[in-house]
């Protein structure tokens, strides 16, 4: 199954690591989720649970820097 969007969520965390207003932990998680996103959208086979899964931490990363990245 392919997700378009996995790729648009991979540009926004990229640019968001570009930005210097992250803290170390911060960044390390978003490196982490970045390279989630970037493996789901290799995999042909990624269940909706996995597509979720990222997002989760994802979000969380976002909610954890209290709006202050861009």
């Amino acid at each position: 199954m392919k997700h378009k969007n996995l790729g648009a969520c991979e540009d926004k965390v990229l640019s968001i690591l570009a930005l210097n207003k992250l803290g170390s932990e911060q960044r390390k998680t978003l490196n982490r989720v970045r390279k989630k996103l970037n493996r789901a959208k290799q995999c042909e086979r990624i269940t909706r649970e996995e597509v979720f899964e990222i997002v989760r931490e994802l979000a969380e990363a976002l909610v954890e820097s209290d709006g202050s990245m861009e």
